[in-house]
């Protein structure tokens, strides 16, 4: 994220899409570490970033919903599915209208 962050394309309020349908569910303090950066780096992202994390699995998915969670952040999504994670994270004006 570091290297995201520095990169001179980046800009505030930018799109990740983290597939982590590869590797095992996180931990505990992959998460706490996670959550932490996100809040000490948040003026850096952005008021309206967006960050859609796919997984493959219930622990997994858990797992990802407590980042989520935890961050206090609505700009966090956890999704099973590649197509529906882009959606989110290229059509955001969709989700207002519900």
């Amino acid at each position: 994220m570091d290297t995201i962050i520095r990169d001179k394309r980046f800009q505030p309020n930018f799109r990740f899409l983290i597939d982590q349908r590869m590797v095992p569910p996180p931990t505990v303090d992959f998460v706490q570490q996670v959550v932490g950066y996100l809040h000490l780096h948040a003026p850096e992202f952005g008021g309206d970033y967006r960050s859609a994390t796919v997984v493959a699995d219930q622990a997994s998915f858990g797992m990802a919903r407590m980042i989520q969670g935890l961050s206090g952040s609505e700009n966090i999504r956890v999704f099973r599915d590649v197509r529906e994670a882009e959606n989110w994270l290229h059509h955001p004006e969709e989700e207002k209208l519900e």
